[in-house]
């Protein structure tokens, strides 16, 4: 994932991923499916991130970091007293599912400060 800042605002985003579906998966129960073809660096989904209240150190259900996303990259006095920001991804940001990193169709590019984060095709994707 990349941490960075953006320029967008989160009621500048159009939150509606019309090229993706769910369906059963072969690798984890359910997973993200392409409805249509998507080039390098095309956007496959933007999803709203959700700030939990509880961060790192007292978060005690271990299942929330496999569908969360945690920004490790903050230094500041609070993350380091208290524990990394821990913010559920909206839409289907939960669902994608994780490959060995030679089949990796996409990343997730996530916008901490924006509140969302964008699911971005790495490769052609039928």
């Amino acid at each position: 994932m990349l941490h960075k800042k953006s320029d967008k605002k989160i009621t500048d985003l159009r939150i509606d991923p019309p090229g993706v579906y769910l369906e059963k998966s072969a690798i984890h129960g359910m997973g993200v499916f392409a409805a249509k073809d998507f080039n390098i660096g095309d956007t496959i989904e933007t999803l709203p991130l959700m700030p939990l209240y509880f961060r790192t150190n007292y978060q005690g259900d271990r299942m929330i970091y496999n569908y969360s996303y945690v920004n490790y990259s903050c230094e500041c006095d609070e993350c380091k007293k208290h524990g990394y920001v821990i913010y559920l991804p909206m839409g289907y940001g939960n669902l994608y599912n994780h490959q060995e990193k030679e089949q990796v169709n996409a990343r997730i590019n996530t916008y901490f400060e924006s509140f969302y984060a964008e699911v971005i095709a790495m490769r052609h994707i039928n």
